[in-house]
């Protein structure tokens, strides 16, 4: 089974103006980092209406994933520059009126972004009937493990794997597969057969930041 979950909407132009990014550095130690299928590989498919810029991390390397927090907008780029990480990408949600996250965030075992801190998401009348769907959305999970890490994406009130540390966590959603959680999360609404809401454009065509997991098979 694949998922693929949208990281975020607010990439324009190839200029991202966001407060949350997720970054991979590269590992203070791998031993098999000589080996071709631990290396992480960036590819660009172009197509008649869409570029499509891909990384792939391979399940057995050791890159570092992690999310980062700017306390002011920031470009993707000066998001590299300061956390010197190999890639990154826009991600997260929040409200461009008071710059409050619209996502849970937790970075190395420690929450640092919780979306029931911000007065207009949780005091907005229009947002009531979706409110409950909106603190619930999908969510990346970075796992420590013991001696593996282990990812998942998952509503954020989904457990906690058994055994693991919660070691970092970045809201995002809706998920894309195996099905559209894009209701489920408030993202949208149907009325009479009529879409009453649309959160972030999912109809139109817009730049997208995603991320996917792919299931390993024996």
């Amino acid at each position: 089974m694949q998922q693929l979950w949208p990281l975020s909407a607010l990439v324009a132009a190839g200029v991202a103006a966001s407060l949350f990014s997720l970054s991979l550095s590269k590992p203070k130690s791998n031993p098999i980092a000589s080996q071709a299928s631990a290396i992480a590989e960036y590819k660009v498919f172009d197509r008649p209406d869409s570029v499509a810029h891909v990384l792939t991390i391979p399940s057995k390397s050791r890159y570092i994933v992690r999310p980062f927090v700017f306390e002011s907008l920031a470009t993707v780029a000066q998001v590299a520059a300061k956390t010197k990480a190999i890639a990154v990408l826009n991600a997260g949600f929040f409200d461009p009126a008071n710059q409050k996250t619209i996502s849970h965030i937790v970075v190395n075992g420690r929450a640092v972004a919780n979306p029931k801190d911000n007065e207009r998401l949780v005091n907005n009348p229009k947002l009531a009937p979706y409110l409950n769907a909106i603190l619930n959305r999908s969510e990346l999970r970075v796992y420590d493990c013991g001696k593996t890490v282990r990812y998942d994406i998952v509503l954020h009130q989904a457990p906690m794997l058994a055994n693991c540390q919660l070691a970092q966590s970045l809201g995002g959603g809706p998920q894309l597969l195996p099905v559209d959680t894009s209701a489920r999360e408030g993202f949208t609404d149907t009325q009479n057969g009529k879409l009453v809401r649309d959160a972030i454009g999912s109809i139109q065509p817009n730049a997208r930041t995603a991320v996917g997991l792919k299931a390993m098979v024996a």
